[in-house]
């Protein structure tokens, strides 16, 4: 599985360790030897707690290896290469958008996007800032989108 295409984070962690918590149990490993297994094989600092400082981590670490490719129009060949530093730079510039606009923490923010490298902008800047998403289906219609 490879670990570095997946957003990496501290709750990312917690949800791991919280589904194997059975098995924890059963091979008597303890909660914090399964964090640093888990924070080894991401390339993160077990103690890092939130997603602004795990981008920001990555970014600082392997902020010139790809994150991701988006194919923009496949008959064409056009595609976008993004790194982690443009992820992390990026989503920032969005958040700092989205504070001037009066956004703050624990504020909700509605995403109705077509899959592109937008959408994961706004869920970073989001998460950077403290707020939560709310993912709207494109595909909805009539009165499923009010």
């Amino acid at each position: 599985m490879n670990f570095s295409n997946k957003i990496e984070n501290y709750q990312v962690l917690n949800i791991l360790i919280n589904k194997i918590k059975g098995v924890v149990k059963k091979m008597g490993v303890s909660r914090d030897q399964i964090m640093k297994m888990l924070s080894k094989q991401l390339g993160i600092s077990a103690t890092t707690t939130t997603f602004g400082e795990v981008v920001k981590t990555k970014a600082e670490k392997v902020g010139d290896k790809v994150y991701l490719t988006f194919v923009r129009d496949f008959d064409k060949g056009i595609d976008e290469k993004y790194t982690y530093r443009d992820m992390h730079v990026l989503s920032n510039k969005l958040a700092n958008g989205l504070l001037k606009l009066g956004i703050k923490q624990r504020d909700g923010i509605s995403i109705l996007q077509i899959n592109s490298p937008e959408y994961l902008f706004v869920l970073f800047a989001a998460f950077k800032m403290g707020c939560y998403c709310v993912l709207v289906n494109t595909g909805l219609k009539g009165s499923g989108t009010k």
